[in-house]
């Protein structure tokens, strides 16, 4: 899904992007030897879609995006469809809306590298590098505006009967950390934030999985590597805010505990608003707040999702990404 439903440039400071890597084999139920003859046989699990279906699925909702055909993502999104800076959890609606007035100018567009996170049998995410020549009407007044290009894009997928539909959709630029924009650029659809969002429907877990994300955020703070590494799920990664893409746990580790950052006291989870994915899967949306410096840039609230897996009893983070705020 193209750079579309919001903005996620990303500042290069923080731990705040991070997915999981993805077992792809399919399962299925077979009724023991033994079983009652005159029972139902039991429904096979459905197969675990590959890297390269979901990869699929992000085409055909890019190229629907480009058309500005906002009836497709009718099918395309989630009625769970969320973005960071939605403060009720969802905005299908206003998302479709949005996306029925796209126009754009497209020579060419690629998508490389594909790599999926198994959350449980109905929920994937999929992550990829995009590359597009073109414009998009995302310029002051509408104005055509050149699509930022590379990027790396993140989308979660989750079952709907036998369709697979879009409940989240970011993209942050591939950049050099150490030689980040000098401005912010706002990417074509981004959905600016919405005070006024609808209440939706908040998780009974919310108040948990917030609690778990902040001490992950006090433990990013403190460099505790041994913490962080009890913070993540079993199977980890992380897609950077300069679009790379870490997969090793320990690598992971080292990367948060020893970022560059200065002055960092105070942390924060604000706005937090739980999405249940599944029976042990939880999505929340926030605004993280960091002080201080991070590669030298100054830190600044970030509007942020994560998805937290339960692992022994406990909330541990499978996925992330936050989102630059729009000037």
């Amino acid at each position: 899904m193209k750079k579309t439903l919001f903005l996620l440039l990303l500042l290069a400071c923080g731990y705040l992007l991070t997915g999981c890597t993805a077992t792809n084999t399919p399962a299925t139920n077979t009724p023991p030897s033994n079983a009652n003859a005159n029972a139902a046989p039991a429904k096979p699990v459905a197969a675990a879609p590959s890297a390269d279906t979901l990869m699929a699925l992000d085409k055909t909702a890019t190229e629907a995006y480009f058309k500005g055909d906002g009836k497709a993502f009718e099918d395309i999104l989630s009625d769970k469809f969320t973005y960071p800076g939605n403060k009720g959890g969802g905005d299908k609606a206003g998302s479709i809306k949005m996306i029925s007035a796209v126009k754009c100018d497209i020579k060419s567009s690629s998508f490389e590298a594909p790599q999926s996170l198994k959350i449980d049998d109905n929920t994937y995410v999929v992550s990829y590098k995009g590359t597009v020549d073109g414009t998009c009407n995302e310029g002051p007044n509408g104005a055509a505006k050149k699509v930022p290009s590379p990027f790396r894009g993140n989308t979660v997928w989750v079952r709907n009967g036998d369709k697979w539909q879009a409940a989240f959709h970011g993209e942050n630029a591939i950049i050099d950390p150490k030689n980040p924009p000098k401005t912010e650029q706002k990417q074509p659809g981004a959905v600016p934030e919405k005070k006024d969002a609808p209440a939706g429907t908040k998780s009974p877990n919310t108040d948990a999985v917030a609690a778990a994300e902040k001490a992950g955020w006090v433990m990013w703070m403190n460099h505790d590597a041994k913490g962080l590494d009890t913070f993540l799920a079993k199977n980890a990664a992380i897609s950077n805010s300069d679009g790379s893409w870490i997969s090793d746990r320990a690598a992971i580790v080292k990367f948060w505990a020893e970022m560059p950052c200065k002055d960092v006291k105070n942390v924060d989870v604000k706005d937090a608003f739980g999405t249940t994915l599944g029976p042990n899967a939880e999505m929340i949306t926030f605004s993280g707040i960091a002080d201080g410096t991070c590669f030298d840039q100054k830190n600044a609230p970030q509007p942020s999702m994560s998805i937290y897996v339960k692992e022994d009893g406990a909330w541990k983070l499978a996925f992330a990404t936050s989102a630059v705020p729009e000037a």
